[in-house]
């Protein structure tokens, strides 16, 4: 019977009271993460009509990013608007990019972009004739200087034409890779 009344009496509002502090600590710990969460949602600065260009050791000119807009979070992915990316090979442009919108991983080392996006080479050669890409959701591997995508792409060449689902360009070595249902109409060039 003591225990009983001393359960009543003590015991029951102390669990209260322990199960309360529980619930607070715990609510102070989730307003913490969700605080740190909503900072992060924020750019750290943001720039408008950019140009940033990358250089090899010797100084030559090896790739060059415009866009609209660029906002920076300090440990997410970069957001892009319009980017626009130029690949040069010994200082010369090679292929061109130009999407609706992208992202740049923190290390700079891949860039999504997404949206309608389109690629294009200049002739390298006579022989070599302007190509054009069109398809969307490009991963681009910086260094590596490689472009993917896993969707529909269609690629022009003169009179020729490609298509297929999937692509794999190499932006140094002017390699194209269709992955899947590749279809061509290819005409004598003049």
């Amino acid at each position: 019977m003591f225990a009983q009344r001393w359960l009543l009496l003590w015991g029951l509002p102390l669990l209260g009271v322990a199960l309360l502090t529980t619930w607070l600590v715990w609510d102070i710990g989730g307003k913490s993460d969700r605080r740190k969460k909503s900072e992060v949602a924020f750019p750290d600065y943001t720039l408008k009509d950019f140009v940033s260009v990358r250089m090899n050791e010797q100084g030559q000119l090896v790739a060059l990013l415009q866009a609209s807009t660029m906002q920076h979070y300090p440990e997410i992915n970069t957001k892009l608007t319009r980017p626009y990316l130029v690949f040069y090979q010994n200082a010369q442009p090679l292929w061109y990019v130009l999407a609706e919108s992208g992202q740049i991983s923190p290390d700079q080392s891949q860039i999504w972009l997404n949206g309608k996006t389109y690629l294009w080479r200049s002739a390298v050669s006579p022989e070599q004739l302007p190509i054009e890409v069109h398809t969307t959701e490009v991963h681009i591997l910086v260094p590596e200087q490689i472009a993917e995508t896993a969707a529909p792409t269609h690629i022009f060449n003169g009179k020729n034409t490609s298509s297929g689902v999937g692509m794999k360009v190499g932006l140094q070595t002017h390699l194209i890779e269709l992955r899947s249902h590749v279809r061509g109409h290819y005409a004598p060039q003049p």
